[in-house]
């Protein structure tokens, strides 16, 4: 019998440009040209359980060699391409064969050099992220080599640093988990709140929800009075919070001012807008999703257009230019930090609730092959959908919803049971819904998220 057993520690290595120090050195001659380069050294190692002590000790202390060696190797390569000022040296264990068809069953160590940077934010939930190699071309090919060596799928992030089992304490400099799950109303943020749910009681339909967990936001929490315009807000929250926990991202779950502030950054809003109680909608959410995580997001405005000639040309022309200056100003924003996010929307317009039974299908795709959750928005409204119970033939379908209008206590069994006073209505905050939930009259945006793939 085997087991693993791992060890961690901080080491900093004083780099100096020429590489090699001569006998005599005037330290103060050196100091515009050395760097202190933090380097984290994490292993882990297979031993027998009838192994001594001592010999366990001892692998541990060649494995740790080893990997100094590696990561002294490492920084020497990224040195000679550039200076390594601002940089760590991060070793990292990985499980990807977890929920995957993969035959490889044991911990993957990856060593990577990672460079440090500060984040404009108005919450100190995440002054540093680590990120920014993993979305170079390098970094995507060095991980779709690992995932073709190790025979993994490539149509999801196994190895990126939010993959790392027992990330080290500090990574992101966070003075506060990036979920935010303290606070809930009564007590933690609750996650999964559609598992245990009844069925909708549709006849011959089959259910086609959301992979993967989720944290749910909703009106009041964190202390913060948003009831009456925050809804989008925090329906962009619980998006956020399933790519942190399904291990796509490592950035923080966002404040609605850090949402406003991004916007602003952007070009989107007006100054005027941060520190405000104005609503955004599903395109300003696709806008957020994209910046902050370089995700590809498929905005659908159901709707068909009937239009004169001349209005359609306007309306294109003015959509052209909305978007494209909205585009070209978050490309320079980020590219100036050093992140390249391709931004890859697709917009339609025209207005009406009755049109979503129609996208059932397309709904049920998105959750089949993406399982991200989805954002809608109509009206004054926003809600976060879970899933479809579509049946095929008939066509018929139930939405399951999950209200970010709700105002009370964090208590899973109120949430998935009791009525309440929401937005103008009276509901379970989350349940399966009819079409009848959506107004006719208003417009209907739906943002749908595509899950990250190896790629950036």
């Amino acid at each position: 019998m085997c087991v693993c057993v791992c060890v961690v520690c901080d080491v900093s290595v004083l780099w100096v440009c020429a590489f090699v120090l001569p006998c005599v050195v005037d330290w103060t001659d050196l100091a515009p040209c050395t760097d202190v380069v933090p380097i984290k050294l994490d292993v882990l190692v297979l031993v027998s359980t009838s192994m001594t002590t001592s010999a366990a000790a001892a692998a541990l202390v060649c494995a740790l060699q080893l990997q100094l060696d590696a990561a002294l190797g490492r920084l020497a390569s990224y040195a000679a391409a550039g200076s390594v000022a601002g940089t760590r040296v991060l070793a990292t264990h990985h499980v990807p064969s977890v929920g995957t068809s993969s035959s490889w069953s044991l911990p993957i160590t990856l060593l990577d050099v990672h460079t440090l940077r500060r984040v404009e934010t108005s919450t100190a939930v995440s002054p540093l992220s680590l990120a920014l190699d993993e979305a170079s071309a390098t970094a995507a090919a060095r991980r779709l080599a690992l995932h073709a060596a190790f025979g993994l799928p490539v149509d999801r992030p196994l190895l990126r640093l939010a993959n790392a089992v027992w990330l080290p304490k500090g990574l992101t400099g966070d003075a506060q988990s990036p979920l935010r799950e303290e606070g809930g109303i009564g007590g933690s943020v609750l996650a999964n709140v559609h598992v245990g749910l009844p069925g909708s009681g549709l006849a011959g339909a089959s259910v086609h929800a959301v992979q993967g967990p989720y944290m749910y936001y909703h009106y009041m929490q964190h202390g913060f009075d948003d009831k009456g315009w925050g809804c989008a807000y925090r329906s962009l929250q619980t998006l956020v919070s399933w790519f942190i926990l399904n291990c796509a991202c490592t950035a923080p779950v966002p404040s609605h001012r850090d949402i406003q502030e991004l916007l602003h950054r952007i070009g989107d809003k007006p100054r005027s807008f941060v520190g405000s109680s104005k609503w955004i909608g599903s395109i300003e959410v696709g806008f957020v999703l994209e910046n902050l995580l370089g995700v590809r997001i498929q905005l659908v405005m159901l709707v068909v257009l009937i239009v004169v000639a001349t209005l359609c040309i306007a309306g294109v022309a003015c959509v052209r230019w909305r978007l494209c200056g909205r585009v070209d100003n978050g490309w320079r924003s980020f590219r100036g930090v050093g992140v390249a996010v391709q931004v890859s929307s697709r917009f339609i317009q025209c207005p009406s609730g009755s049109d979503i039974v129609g996208k059932a299908r397309q709904l049920a795709h998105h959750f089949d092959t993406q399982g991200t959750p989805v954002m809608m928005g109509g009206g004054s409204l926003a809600y976060t959908l879970l899933g479809v119970d579509y049946n095929n033939k008939s066509g018929e379908v139930r939405f399951l919803i999950l209200d970010p209008h709700y105002c009370g206590v964090d208590d899973l069994a109120v949430v998935q049971t009791k009525s309440q006073s929401l937005e103008g209505y009276r509901a379970v905050p989350v349940m399966w819904r009819g079409p009848e939930a959506f107004v006719a009259s208003s417009f209907y945006n739906i943002c749908l998220p595509q899950r990250l793939s190896v790629e950036p």
